[in-house]
């Protein structure tokens, strides 16, 4: 017998069904979330070397404070990771919505499942229990189906911004 590893995930997207295109502005939102969440440090500290050098030209009276740099590297910052929560929140909202829908499939197509079961099989086992055990599971797979997704999503993207960070910040 081969194992198939693939098989469920193919049948978990094939769910998925007319919502693939909120999958994709998930992705696109994972985008926007991975620029902000690198670009935000990368403005806080160019911000703190522009504070020390003014600091350093003002003890030494070779000038004044930058202030008005300092000011809108500071806005940058802030507005980076204002919009990071912003894509982060639109990117959850979207996959909460999709994978509540592909679970409200899920649970239907179970429901006729269950309805086909013969009498003899509810004889044999609580109903409780069943539904329990079924609802636990399709619960548990909709946390990890989405959490599978935002993390197929902003992980490759943040490893490449970062390395991209890494090659501008190098003084090579």
């Amino acid at each position: 017998m081969k194992n198939n590893k693939a098989k469920p995930i193919i049948r978990l997207i094939s769910l998925l069904g007319r919502d693939k295109l909120k999958v994709a502005l998930s992705f696109i939102f994972a985008v926007f979330y991975s620029v902000t969440q690198v670009a935000g440090p990368v403005f806080l500290g160019q911000s703190i070397t522009v504070f020390a050098n003014g600091m350093t030209r003002v003890l030494r009276d070779e000038g004044e404070f930058p202030y008005n740099q300092l000011i809108f590297l500071l806005v940058l910052c802030g507005a980076s990771f204002v919009l990071n929560w912003l894509f982060l929140l639109l990117q959850n909202y979207v996959l909460i919505d999709v994978t509540q829908k592909m679970v409200y499939r899920l649970r239907l197509e179970i429901a006729e499942k269950m309805s086909k079961l013969p009498l003899s099989y509810y004889e044999g086992h609580l109903y409780g229990d069943i539904l329990s055990t079924l609802t636990n599971d399709v619960n548990v797979l909709s946390l990890n189906f989405r959490t599978f997704l935002i993390q197929m999503a902003d992980a490759p993207i943040y490893l490449l911004l970062m390395i991209v960070v890494m090659f501008y910040r190098s003084p090579i």
